[in-house]
């Protein structure tokens, strides 16, 4: 068996033309373009896009660049015995999510690994090619980000930075149990970073489709970051999307109707989150699924109390069954999340935000760089061998296996 990953590289040679696995829309990239692809990989995608936020050359710079990384890559192989299992963090869809020590550097990653069994029994090969091909290609401070990438005969891998902080729901749970409440500008810290964060993905035509607590996780610094786009897609021109999927509390109206939906689904999930934060519960839940959906299709919820009218504005607006008179989906975008009452009467600084200026409410408590703490899942025992299919997978699979699930793969 083959165990080897493939990392993400940030100096990449872009192809003149490449195909978008969802869509049939080709892709092209002048060489002008391509050059200055790489020079500003080489100087850090990040700096500039510190420097340009909020003015064309942001837009041009991110789109050039994730475009780049969207149809090649350049690929550099690592051997998976250079990594250590530390610790198993939690059990995915397609299988376990641990904590990786390298080796040679001692810094810490977590693996997912996706059992191609899995993944085929479930129909959802073209969903990980996609998840895969997004966090390749995604580079921003609020994002997750992808370090390797690779397979072998059993499984695929995805190797992305460790965040030690844990998820957001676990945060709003502790607080929860002290009787904590997050306060508006504590609120207004984490929205920004979500808001941020979805827009550059809906600059790069992707709707994210699953935004909840418990994809948002938290840095050593306390700073936020989305992850996890199984449910991700990308839609270009003004593209719209029919699938159901998501989580159901957070699903809006057009997802539950299965209507034809764009991007605007996300400020509908964007003003249930915020709405969590302020009532520690979503607010359309009912005794059973149908129930929440016949909530989620009226529109009705108990308006928060305690809270600013500028606050309880905006969830209003986002929480709109119509999604084209939904905030964030009017002319103006997410300047028009941006420059709403709540951000601008604070004098709320996106660019300190950005760069994450401003300290945390909650900073982890870290033993180390590889603390677990704030996981709550319990240590698997057998976790001294390098991560190969089978210390994870005790089933042995067949030459059979292989070759009846390998050709289903062999782009990834």
């Amino acid at each position: 068996m083959l165990h080897r990953l493939w990392r993400k590289d940030g100096h990449r040679k872009a192809s003149t033309k490449g195909k978008d696995s969802a869509c049939s829309d080709s892709e092209t990239t002048s060489s002008s373009q391509h050059s200055r692809v790489s020079a500003a990989s080489s100087t850090g995608h990040e700096d500039i896009l510190l420097a340009t936020l909020g003015t064309p050359e942001w837009l041009t710079f991110s789109r050039m660049c994730f475009d780049a990384s969207w149809s090649s890559h350049h690929a550099e192989s690592s051997d998976l015995s250079k990594f250590r299992q530390v610790k198993r963090l939690a059990s995915g869809s397609f299988g376990p999510i641990i904590l990786l020590r390298h080796n040679d550097t001692g810094d810490h990653h977590v693996l997912k690994v996706l059992q191609k069994r899995v993944v085929y029994k479930l129909n959802q090969i073209q969903k990980a090619r996609t998840e895969k091909r997004i966090l390749m290609a995604i580079n921003f401070p609020f994002l997750v980000n992808l370090q390797w990438q690779g397979q072998d005969s059993v499984n695929l891998y995805l190797v992305m930075e460790y965040l030690p902080g844990g998820d957001l729901w676990h945060l709003m749970q502790r607080n929860k149990a002290v009787a904590k409440c997050f306060g508006e500008a504590d609120v207004r810290f984490y929205v920004s970073q979500v808001i941020l964060a979805l827009e550059y993905l809906h600059r790069m035509d992707i709707v994210y489709r699953d935004l909840k607590p418990e994809n948002i996780f938290i840095d050593a610094n306390g700073y936020l970051k989305i992850g996890d786009f199984g449910c991700s897609k990308r839609l270009r021109n003004d593209g719209r999307a029919r699938t159901h999927c998501g989580t159901t509390q957070y699903m809006a109206p057009e997802i539950v109707t299965r209507q034809l939906y764009t991007r605007a689904v996300d400020y509908w999930s964007l003003g249930v989150l915020l709405y969590e934060f302020i009532r520690g519960e979503t607010p359309f839940s009912g005794r059973n699924q149908m129930e929440t959906y016949e909530k989620i299709v009226t529109g009705r919820y108990t308006p928060p109390r305690n809270v600013s009218r500028e606050l309880r504005d905006l969830i209003q607006k986002l929480l709109v069954v119509d999604s084209w008179r939904r905030l964030g989906n009017w002319k103006n975008g997410f300047m028009d999340l941006k420059m709403h009452d709540w951000f601008v009467r604070s004098k709320f600084s996106w660019e300190r935000i950005l760069q994450k200026g401003p300290k945390a409410p909650f900073v982890p408590q870290l033993r180390n760089a590889g603390d677990t703490k704030y996981f709550t899942t319990s240590v698997n025992s057998d976790f001294s061998a390098p991560p190969n299919p089978h210390h994870l997978f005790k089933q042995q699979e067949t030459p059979n296996f292989v070759d009846h699930f390998d050709k289903y793969f062999e782009d990834f």
